[in-house]
């Protein structure tokens, strides 16, 4: 499993830039993406639509040598005779980071795992602009949280960056998983409950087996100067076997898994391959 994250700026993100990418996606993402209102969340999706595809370049496979499938609950993968294996991927995005968690068949260990079942969700840890406090944050929430997790969100003795940390937390999970199954806000939120304390998981009150979560946290240069924006990110994946897991929390400094890029270094990458 590996995870690419590329941090967005939209003062750095030419409109060239943006047009030159726009160019290289299929005629449905493009109608999408012009549809937007802001300019920022357009760029965004576009990168998005980049990843996959600069993720093959870098492994040498042409994109006409290329098939995307869908899962049976609508989720994309990728199929390569090349390689032989399917590729699964998925992509995450939030203010100035775009995210995608991708693992391919062959280097999975357990024969039971399954490559497509893979899910990423990152979010900004800040109290969001449209939420008066802390406190009206989590009420808008509403059912999504289990009784479990509302209290340790109302616990009075945590500071506020420990709560806010403890509420991303949650969200990225809960978004992961469904992601990794296929089903997003299909699967109702309720049905999975984060302690945040324990580190683990349970899933309509059961202990999923062989499933592992993957925490990490990344520190990137926000749109203003000398600012830097500290982001939370899940990813949720079906590696097999019988084990219950924790909670792992990797370090994004740590060996190979993550690799980071920027968003003009993505489009660039992107027509090296069209050439």
């Amino acid at each position: 499993m590996q995870v690419w994250g590329v941090v967005f700026h939209a003062d750095s993100f030419t409109d060239n830039l943006f047009e030159q990418g726009l160019a290289l996606v299929d005629g449905s993402s493009q109608a999408r993406i012009k549809r937007f209102y802001r300019r920022e969340d357009a760029c965004r999706v576009l990168l998005g639509r980049l990843l996959p595809r600069v993720l093959l370049q870098k492994r040498g496979i042409n994109l006409r040598d290329v098939v995307i499938g869908q899962t049976d609950a609508g989720k994309p993968f990728i199929i390569s005779p090349i390689l032989q294996d399917r590729i699964g991927f998925n992509i995450s995005h939030d203010n100035s980071l775009i995210a995608m968690a991708y693992q391919i068949e062959s280097e999975e260990k357990e024969p039971e795992a399954d490559p497509l079942k893979i899910g990423i969700d990152i979010m900004k840890v800040a109290l969001p602009r449209y939420e008066q406090s802390f406190e009206t944050f989590v009420h808008n929430l509403g059912d999504t949280l289990t009784p479990l997790e509302r209290r340790l969100l109302e616990d009075p003795s945590a500071l506020l960056t420990e709560k806010l940390r403890r509420i991303y937390l949650m969200w990225t999970l809960k978004e992961a998983y469904t992601k990794a199954i296929g089903y997003g806000l299909g699967f109702a939120f309720n049905r999975i409950e984060c302690n945040v304390l324990e580190n683990t998981v349970l899933i309509d009150g059961a202990a999923p087996r062989g499933w592992e979560f993957v925490v990490f946290s990344v520190n990137v240069q926000g749109h203003e100067v000398d600012k830097q924006e500290l982001y939370l990110g899940v990813v949720a994946r079906f590696i097999g076997g019988d084990e219950v897991l924790r909670m792992a929390f990797r370090d994004h400094d740590e060996g190979s898994w993550f690799l980071q890029y920027d968003a003009p270094s993505i489009v660039r990458f992107a027509l090296e391959g069209n050439n």
